[in-house]
């Protein structure tokens, strides 16, 4: 039987620990399959568009169109598409001076006019301002119903 040196044997203990070791790192990781499920929940959101527009120049039958902007703002906290916005005209003064007196953007005020808009999915706070035109139509008939009238304009989108 053949006897080892001191040495031989240190190496050969060393050899033995190299490999277990190696052997043990090869397979210390864990394997694991799973599944599972979740729920959450959607809402509507809040709907809160602002449109103004105001007209700084008095009116008057006649007179060139005016230009005034509009702005329209989301003031929801989630985003909001626009797709259309509108105006109409309506006065202090009733049927004597009515929106069919007024043009906006040279359709008849009367009922819901077009705005210059290009549909838009507006953020949390966003505003976007258009430039459009008013005019006081110079009609064929009387039209002392409308003097000193204070205009309202009415605004809708959807």
């Amino acid at each position: 039987m053949a006897h080892l040196s001191r040495r031989q044997k240190f190496a050969a203990s060393a050899t033995a620990l190299v490999l277990i070791g190696s052997g043990t790192a090869a397979f210390a990781y864990w394997t694991s399959t799973g599944s599972g499920t979740g729920t959450a929940n959607t809402t509507a959101g809040a709907a809160d568009i602002r449109i103004t527009g105001d007209i700084s120049t008095a009116l008057f039958p006649g007179q060139a169109a005016q230009d005034f902007t509009v702005t329209v703002k989301n003031w929801a906290e989630n985003s909001a598409y626009v797709n259309t916005v509108s105006a109409y005209v309506t006065t202090d003064k009733g049927a004597a001076c009515d929106g069919s007196n007024f043009t906006i953007n040279n359709v008849s005020a009367a009922t819901a006019a077009p705005i210059v808009w290009t549909a838009a999915d507006l953020t949390s706070g966003q505003a976007v301002a258009t430039a459009n035109t008013i005019q006081f139509v110079n009609k064929a008939t009387d039209q002392d119903g409308c003097k000193g009238a204070a205009l309202t304009l009415h605004y809708a989108s959807n």
